[in-house]
């Protein structure tokens, strides 16, 4: 009975050890951006990150920046609030900071002037 309990407790360990390892591995994306998928592109986890239902993500067109290797440029397509695909947006990942611009969310670039004019500005800067 005994060696049954031993060997059912070094298995529990086992797992809680496994788990613990998995769990810390997951967070050590960029920034502190969980890794959504395993081997996933580190751009592709920081626009999942900002998105509604990050697994609908449907990603087109990605491209490193030639201006920065720490910028990624592409679009996305993902489900909104009310279930259904807000189709391709543009988006600019930038790795360093772990900022994302997705176009049309004005309110989350902080900077004078309108918020389309800042995002066409950053994507003539570093996608084209």
């Amino acid at each position: 009975m005994s060696k049954i309990l031993i060997g059912a407790l070094s298995v529990l360990v086992v797992i809680v050890v496994a788990g613990a390892a998995y769990i810390m591995g997951a967070r050590s994306g960029p920034s502190g951006v969980p890794a959504v998928i395993s081997k996933e592109p580190a751009h592709r986890a920081l626009v999942r990150s900002q998105l509604i239902d990050p697994a609908s993500a449907v990603f087109d067109r990605d491209m490193p920046s030639a201006r920065d290797q720490n910028v990624w440029c592409g679009t996305v397509n993902a489900r909104n609030r009310f279930g259904g695909m807000t189709g391709a947006k543009r988006y600019i990942a930038f790795l360093r900071d772990g900022e994302v611009n997705l176009e049309g969310e004005t309110q989350k670039i902080q900077l004078t002037g309108s918020g389309a004019e800042v995002f066409a500005g950053r994507w003539r800067t570093f996608c084209q």
